[in-house]
């Protein structure tokens, strides 16, 4: 036999050979029957098929994760605790596909049920009653629960790890890099870089490594250079606000404007609707993006701006996991299955309409960390924060959150009320004076996709240029500060009128370098709030009115408490400055700002 030659070519050898006259007839019939299989296994590609069944109810575990393994089964390690919860999932030429004992099992019964006669008789060697045996070993697996499929044969499957954990088989996955952003799609994958964006064929990548199915989205693309289509529109009307002269206006729409702000503010959204696509995780830029209307205010919540519109679009280009923020808990510690809908190819989490009771800082750790995921009733896993997929908030509230930690984590967008008012006055957006038509309630051929996609790589694309642009967000933190000065049954007023004394009377009444007495300041905060004072059955009284001047000027960067006595330390009673004679001594406030030059001018 030579090199060249096929099992099928030397068993006809065999055969024809003088030896082979010497064959009874019934060796003759299995010897061709043999040569038949392997020629079908040779078109196939496949050295063999893996037996598992030897008769009903005789099914053997190890042969059927043998079977399983060689079908692209396995299980994903991602952390290298070899303690860590495995990930089931099936490799499909390349594309990871996340299973359970339950669709392994349906797997097996279509497999099986699909296969043609000739195929079924190759696999289990039985030339002869084919629907017989095809009927026992269906029945066999029917019988073989899910629990016993589990703890028989997935659960010790070869396992398979992106980092060559020990104990693994190496797997390499192709994702987005710290420069570059790609979106797979049915007609090829495009490429996003800071200077330019690509359709490549789908031959491109295959050889640089596997992809979730769950990131090839269901469209064909094609590229194109305009910023068009009803999204686009949608979403730069997010950032309208209202001019400051409305004189001569006819109709409402034209009291709304791009002005210099929200131009700001847009480019803060377009960075953000790129960073949330990007899926690569940079260390130092790990942040919760935070979307907020502009017009809330505390207890009076605002809504119907388009935030949760524009953030669940990301869905279309990532995996996204949905948690409802007004079931979320106070304290995320009470219910450790928050996010048990997150799964290993989840790449965004959308966390909608949270409410001021939310603690922010229960998320510090997932957002910069590695994210643990717990589900009820199966083992808790770790998606590491190389990996993780990114996060984003909504809500109509303000929520207390002040401070550098803070800051660091988050990156916050102020809606403003454009959409709002179209629905105040009766009107939808998808009315031909504004969108025409429902946004995604599109065809799949439909040219609004096209340009919905070229639209979230030109953001893609912005983001990698610049990062995220920051807006100012004084409104917002403002209103942050208030909150944290007043608890959520406040409604700013006192807060208002301090901001505003620091900013005017304190300068214009000579304040700067003496000081005012505690009493005296009290004094003037009762006669113009007599409405939050005790006797109008308000809590401002002079211990709440001393606590809140101490919390407000502490949380805005540049203003300083008696800054004179830094020396003494960071808190309230160590700036504790007292004026006048021994025994007559009264409780003194210096409040000074870095911008006291620019505010006295």
């Amino acid at each position: 036999m030579t090199t060249e030659q096929s099992n099928s070519e030397l068993l006809r050898e065999i055969i024809d050979s003088p030896e082979g006259e010497l064959l009874s007839d019934a060796d003759r019939i299995k010897l061709n029957y043999k040569i038949r299989c392997e020629k079908r296994l040779e078109e196939l590609g496949q050295p063999e098929f893996r037996r598992f069944w030897f008769g009903k109810g005789k099914i053997s575990s190890y042969y059927l994760r043998k079977f399983l393994e060689e079908n692209g089964f396995g299980r994903y390690q991602s952390n290298e605790s070899r303690l860590i919860e495995t990930q089931l999932f099936k490799n499909e030429r390349g594309v990871l596909q996340l299973h359970n004992p339950n669709s392994v099992k349906r797997w097996l019964r279509e497999y099986f049920e699909s296969l043609d006669d000739f195929d079924y008789e190759l696999i289990f060697y039985y030339p002869d009653d084919t629907d017989i045996y095809r009927e026992d070993l269906l029945s066999s697996l029917q019988d073989y629960t899910e629990t016993m499929l589990k703890t028989k044969c997935l659960d010790d499957l070869s396992v398979w790890s992106e980092d060559s954990f020990s104990g693994t088989n190496p797997f390499n996955m192709f994702n987005d890099t710290k420069d570059k952003a790609y979106i797979l799609f049915e007609n090829g994958v495009v490429e996003i870089t800071k200077d330019s964006i690509d359709l490549l064929p789908i031959a491109s990548i295959e050889d640089k490594g596997q992809v979730w199915e769950s990131s090839i989205r269901k469209h064909n693309i094609s590229l194109t250079d305009k910023d068009e289509g009803m999204f686009c529109k949608f979403f730069n009307r997010t950032m309208y606000r209202e001019r400051d002269d409305k004189t001569n206006v006819s109709d409402w729409m034209d009291e709304f404007e791009l002005n210099d702000e929200s131009n700001g503010e847009l480019t803060a959204l377009r960075t953000s609707y790129g960073y949330l696509i990007h899926s690569h995780n940079t260390p130092d830029v790990s942040k919760l993006v935070f979307y907020i209307d502009e017009h809330s205010e505390l207890g009076r919540p605002e809504g119907g701006n388009g935030k949760s519109v524009v953030m669940e679009s990301i869905e279309h280009y990532k995996k996204k996991a949905l948690q409802d923020g007004k079931r979320f808990r106070q304290n995320m510690d009470g219910d450790r299955f928050q996010f048990s809908n997150v799964e290993l190819d989840t790449k965004f989490v959308f966390i909608d309409d949270i409410t001021p009771e939310f603690h922010f800082e229960k998320l510090f750790s997932m957002i910069t960390g590695d994210m643990e995921v717990e589900g009820k009733g199966v083992n808790k896993f770790v998606i590491p924060k190389s990996r993780k997929p990114k996060m984003g908030l909504t809500t109509n509230y303000v929520l207390a959150s002040n401070g550098t930690s803070f800051e660091r984590r988050q990156h916050i967008v102020e809606f403003g009320n454009y959409w709002n008012r179209c629905l105040n006055e009766g009107e939808s957006p998808s009315d031909d004076k504004h969108l025409g038509g429902t946004l995604f309630s599109w065809d799949k051929g439909d040219d609004e996709w096209n340009k919905f996609y070229n639209f979230g790589f030109k953001c893609v694309q912005e983001y990698l240029q610049s990062g995220l642009v920051s807006s100012t967000n004084k409104n917002y933190l403002t209103k942050s500060i208030k909150l944290l000065v007043e608890g959520k049954d406040g409604d700013g007023q006192g807060t208002e009128w301090l901001i505003d004394w620091v900013k005017t009377t304190r300068i214009s009444d000579g304040y700067l370098k003496d000081g005012i007495s505690e009493d005296e300041l009290y004094s003037q905060f009762t006669k113009d709030n007599v409405t939050l004072v005790p006797s109008s059955k308000g809590i401002w009284d002079l211990k709440y009115f001393s606590q809140a001047i101490w919390t407000l000027v502490d949380l805005t960067d540049g203003w300083y408490y008696n800054k004179h006595l830094a020396r003494n330390g960071n808190t309230k009673s160590q700036r504790r400055w007292l004026k006048g004679t021994r025994g007559n001594q009264v409780p003194y406030i210096r409040i000074t700002t870095s911008f006291d030059d620019d505010w006295s001018k």
